[in-house]
C-alpha cells in the first residue's frame, strides 16, 4: 500500500511512501485462513460427500445407520457450516494479508488476485445450483478451477513471505507443493480423458489419496508460514533488546562524559 506525500525536490512536488509490511497482521490472516480452511475440510468435504452419496442411492444408512432423507438434510448442514463459515474466515485471512503484504517478491500481486478468485468462487456454485443443465455443470467445473487458482495463488503468497525472511528452505518445500499440485492436475486430466470405465478403481483410488494429501499438505504450507513470521519476529525483538543499551551502561558513559569535561576545564584554568 501507498500514499503520496509532499516533497520539495521532485518535480511533481509528491513522493509515493512506501508503507512497510505489518508482519504481525500477516500472520494472524494466516491463521485464519487455516482455522477457516480447517472447516471447509471437516465440514465442507464431508457435506459434499453425503449429499452425493444420498442423491446416487448411495450406501449412507450402512456407514451412518440412518436413511437417505437424514443423510441428506445433514449433508446440507455441514455443507452449509463448512461454506459459511470456512469460507468467511478464509475471506477474512486472505484480505487481512493482502491488507498487510510486503510489496517485494511479488506477495502482494499475488494476495490481490488470490483473493478476487476467491470471491467469485461461490458465485459459480450458487448460479450453477440454481441454473441446472449442461450450464450447471459448466459452471461447477469453472467454480473447481478458480477454487484451485486461488489455491495456487495463496501459495505463491506463502512462498514470497518465506523469501522475504530469507527462509530459502522453505521456499524450496513451497516450489515442490506447486510441482506436486501441477502433477495432480494433469494426472486428474490424463484418467478423465483416457481412461477406460472398467479399470476406474485402483486409479482413482490412487488419486483421491493423492487429493486429500494436497489438501493437508496445502494447510500445512500455511501453517509454516505462519510459523516462519513468529520466529522472524522473535529474532528482531531478541536483536532489538540486545542492541538496546541497559541502564547501567547509560549511566557510565554520562559519568565519563562529566569526568572528560572536568578534566577539559581544569587544563583551561591551570
Amino acid at each position: 500500500m501507498s500514499s503520496p506525500i509532499r516533497w520539495n525536490a521532485s518535480v511533481s512536488r509528491v513522493a509515493a511512501a512506501v508503507v512497510r509490511p505489518k508482519w504481525r497482521e500477516v500472520r494472524q490472516g494466516l491463521i485464519l485462513a487455516a482455522v477457516g480452511y480447517s472447516c471447509l475440510l471437516v465440514f465442507l468435504l464431508p457435506g459434499m460427500f453425503l449429499v452425493w452419496s444420498a442423491q446416487q442411492g448411495g450406501p449412507t444408512e450402512a456407514l451412518l445407520g440412518v436413511g437417505t432423507d437424514i443423510a441428506t438434510v445433514l449433508g446440507w448442514v455441514l455443507t452449509g457450516i463448512g461454506g459459511g463459515v470456512g469460507g468467511l474466515l478464509l475471506l477474512g485471512g486472505q484480505w487481512r494479508c493482502l491488507s498487510s503484504a510486503p510489496q517485494s517478491h511479488g506477495a502482494k500481486e499475488f494476495a490481490f488476485v488470490c483473493l478476487c478468485a476467491s470471491l467469485v468462487v461461490p458465485g459459480c456454485f450458487a448460479v450453477a445450483y440454481f441454473l441446472g443443465g449442461e450450464e450447471s455443470v459448466i459452471l461447477q467445473g469453472a467454480g473447481g478451477c478458480l477454487g484451485l487458482l486461488s489455491v495456487l495463488l495463496f501459495t505463491g503468497f506463502l512462498w514470497s513471505v518465506a523469501l522475504c525472511h530469507g527462509d530459502d528452505s522453505r521456499a524450496r518445500r513451497i516450489t515442490a507443493f506447486i510441482w506436486f499440485t501441477f502433477f495432480l492436475i494433469g494426472s486428474t486430466a490424463g484418467l478423465l480423458l483416457h481412461a477406460r470405465p472398467s479399470s476406474l478403481t485402483p486409479p482413482w483410488t490412487v488419486l483421491v489419496v493423492g487429493w486429500g494429501v494436497f489438501l493437508l499438505w496445502h494447510l500445512l504450507v500455511i501453517l509454516g508460514a505462519s510459523r516462519c513470521i513468529r520466529r522472524a519476529m522473535e529474532r528482531r525483538k531478541s536483536a532489538s533488546i540486545a542492541a538496546a543499551p541497559k541502564q547501567g551502561q547509560v549511566v557510565l558513559q554520562s559519568a565519563s562524559v562529566f569526568a572528560k569535561a572536568e578534566e577539559i576545564r581544569r587544563s583551561e584554568q591551570g
